[in-house]
């Protein structure tokens, strides 16, 4: 094994971890408090409440639904998916 792969094997763990502890951070955490307090609600709605466009944040929606299983799809309101925090 080269230095190189040690390191990358090392990123990866690390990866995995903060994945699996559920650690929230910046915009993450924001999201969700929005979604949980507001919700079902969507991206553009959640956008416009941090002051953000939705493109700067859609990303923290699919971290939140298919990586940390946090929040669900509930339907969909004028053409856009609403989210809400799973129960």
């Amino acid at each position: 094994m080269t230095a190189n792969s040690s390191m990358a094997d090392t990123s990866l763990q690390a990866f995995q971890q903060k994945k699996k502890d559920g650690s929230l951070k910046g915009d993450q955490k924001e999201v969700k408090e929005i979604i949980e307090e507001h919700g079902p609600i969507t991206c553009e709605q959640v956008a416009e409440k941090m002051g953000k466009y939705p493109h700067q944040i859609s990303g923290r929606f699919s971290e939140l639904r298919e990586d940390k299983d946090i929040i669900e799809i509930t339907g969909v309101k004028d053409g856009h998916r609403q989210y809400q925090v799973k129960k």
